[in-house]
């Protein structure tokens, strides 16, 4: 493998990463938000219900 091949293979590597690390960061958004989400429905739930864990 010559230099140049090694520089390419690197910048690729990096580029998969920074693509991937995107895709995680945008899949913790949804998970923050489905999670307030479920913790706001779930207050609900229990304030309907007449008890509170509070």
């Amino acid at each position: 493998m010559t230099a140049s091949d090694q520089v390419i293979d690197i910048l690729r590597k990096a580029e998969v990463k920074k693509f991937y690390q995107f895709l995680a960061d945008w899949e913790q958004q949804h998970l923050n938000a489905l999670q307030g989400l479920c913790e706001t429905i779930r207050g609900d739930f229990w304030e309907k219900s007449g008890f509170s864990p509070y």
